[in-house]
């Protein structure tokens, strides 16, 4: 039971070297031509040039451009810094590797890494995509992975963003940033009286150096710079609020799109530097310079800054991760949420939404309406990762091989709790709707108007996986990309079959056609679809969109003061919110 309360507390908080081979060219950059004339795939950025890659007949692609430097020995901890300038040609036809993460099945379809640490410190690379025209001047739709903040890499192929580029007419970005212990720590010994370096937002500086990028670059691949949708999904979700509150994000984008993100959420230096001391102490005792935290604590009152910061820099990145515990999906320690640090993200955090201190541009939020179903074989079942992998590639879709006792016995599920599933899920799922959609569009229609809420709710998943799966976390990722992989590598092989083709491709196109128009414009409605009405918290309750198999409108099904009864419910979990949403009343 325990068990069960900490992953579903998890759960509703979730619900959260770029080696490029270089090849000969005449002549050095002369920092004037855009693009060679011959070769459409090689354009000149501020670095250098960088040879890309024809995806398709209708499909240019750039991959594994680095955007900041290796944040390797000395850079460890630090704000991201320009690369270096290149000679020649960088050939920029392969993914860099993903950034250090514990293996598991909701990144990776191989079980040899599942439980492993994985990736590189050298990940800071950024990925293009644009339709093979000579157009210029497109929007551009930047995208940030999800996966808590400490799992994910932009080149999953649930990301390719040749599709979406050419469906819209747009420039996909997607963008690897350091995560977990690498992305966020704060320890006052590394401090060097610079206030980035100092602020313990590494990950949160990487994405900001890509826009930063993505502003000084993008016109020669074809992009507006003065037209950037920022987008992401889950934890990407989360730091695209962190994006709306960061001054130094200020003027790189005009759009924001929050999918299935957690509560808008922030926490302070102090605790950041708690858990940055728990991490050394740790380190020192398994290094046996000690053999109890208070001896560490000792021990370090004899050290100066400067022999804890070379000591912490030592360490590897398996040293620093086999102190912390794998948990569901891969290593999913927990989110990282930004700190307080007062240049990164104000004073204050969060709580500026409140009183409407945010960038305040148009904004798209929704969520799944069986958020929670991701994850409830982690919390019913008795197997790991290798269980879900193994019981995913037995599964045929077009000729359904499993039932649901099937199920139960490849995850090891008792099968009493099986009644206890969809309630359980549903709960969960509507909580999470609640709390990181419904109350979080409220909140920010109080200051402007064009704010857009959803559901996906498409569950036509074949066989025993309508139930067990159904519009989980992440399955909406595929219809937004319009990427439906049935190969190996995909997760999500599984939900694809013949059967559901017509409707899961009828759906994508409509919601890529929403983005498409979202990332345009503003405004997400386009002819010939639905309207997408703006959330509001006036008479007669919010509106959201459903996306199903038929798209309609829908009530949030309670006005303003029917969300703050329901929201008397979780003041003693969620006090920050409660307070915050309770600030309607007087408005």
């Amino acid at each position: 039971m325990k068990r069960l309360v900490i992953v579903l507390a998890f759960v509703i908080w979730l619900l959260p070297a770029c080696s490029s081979d270089h090849s000969s060219f005449p002549g050095q950059p002369d920092g004037t031509a855009e693009f060679i004339e011959d070769d459409p795939c090689i354009r000149l950025t501020g670095k250098g040039y960088v040879q890309g890659i024809a995806a398709r007949s209708d499909t240019l692609a750039w991959l594994g451009i680095p955007y900041a430097k290796p944040p390797i020995n000395e850079l460890r901890w630090k704000a991201p810094c320009d690369p270096d300038v290149w000679e020649g040609v960088l050939k920029t036809d392969t993914f860099c590797s993903g950034c250090y993460q514990y293996g598991g099945y909701l990144t990776y379809m191989d079980p040899d890494v599942y439980g492993r640490v994985v990736g590189k410190e050298d990940c800071l690379g950024l990925n293009i995509w644009r339709p093979a025209s000579g157009e210029k001047g497109l929007p551009v739709f930047f995208w940030i992975h999800g996966g808590g903040n400490s799992i994910g890499e932009a080149g999953m192929g649930l990301y390719n963003g040749a599709n979406l580029a050419n469906r819209t007419n747009v420039v996909v970005v997607t963008v690897n940033y350091r995560l977990g212990h690498l992305g966020w720590f704060n320890h006052p010994a590394l401090y060097c009286n610079d206030p980035l370096d100092d602020s313990g937002n590494y990950g949160t500086l990487d994405i900001i150096k890509a826009l930063t990028w993505v502003q000084d670059n993008i016109a020669v691949f074809g992009g507006d710079p003065d037209n950037v949708t920022v987008a992401g999904q889950s934890a990407g979700a989360y730091d695209v609020y962190s994006l709306l509150l960061s001054p130094l994000a200020e003027g790189m984008f005009d759009r924001a799109i929050v999918d299935s993100g957690p509560q808008m959420t922030t926490t302070t230096v102090e605790k950041g530097q708690q858990a940055a001391q728990d991490i050394l102490v740790g380190l020192l005792i398994n290094d046996k310079y000690v053999d109890t935290p208070d001896k560490a604590e000792e021990f370090l009152s004899e050290k100066a800054d400067e022999w804890i910061a070379s000591y912490l820099r030592s360490k590897t990145v398996e040293e620093i991760y086999d102190l912390l515990t794998p948990a569901i999906g891969g290593g999913l320690g927990g989110l990282f949420p930004p700190f307080e640090d007062g240049v990164v993200i104000p004073e204050g955090g969060w709580k500026r939404f409140i009183s409407g201190e945010y960038k305040q541009v148009p904004i798209i939020v929704g969520a799944n309406k069986d958020e929670v179903k991701l994850f409830m074989p982690y919390i019913i079942s008795d197997r790991d990762d290798m269980g879900l992998y193994e019981m995913v590639m037995e599964f045929d879709p077009d000729h359904p091989n499993m039932d649901r006792r099937d199920v139960c016995d490849m995850l090891d599920i008792n099968p009493l709790l099986i009644p206890l599933y969809e309630p359980v899920s549903r709960l969960a799922s509507d909580i999470f709707q609640v709390l990181c959609v419904d109350m979080t569009a409220s909140l920010l229609a109080l200051h402007q108007q064009d704010i857009y809420a959803y559901q996906f709710a498409w569950d036509d998943l074949p066989g025993p996986f309508g139930f067990f799966t159904g519009a989980s976390h992440s399955i909406e990722i595929p219809f937004v990309f319009g990427n439906f992989d049935s190969g190996t590598d995909s997760k999500w092989r599984y939900a694809w079959s013949e059967g559901n083709r017509p409707d899961r491709q009828e759906l994508s196109g409509a919601m890529m056609t929403y983005w498409g128009q979202f990332i345009h414009t503003g405004n997400p409605n386009h002819e010939g679809l639905p309207i997408w009405q703006q959330w509001s918290s006036g008479p007669g309750g919010s509106k959201r969109i459903v996306f199903d198999s038929d798209i309609s409108m829908s009530s949030a099904g309670y006005d303003k003061d029917e969300l703050m009864q329901r929201l008397e419910k979780y003041q003693p979990d969620f006090p920050i919110l409660f307070e915050c949403i309770s600030g309607m009343a007087g408005r």
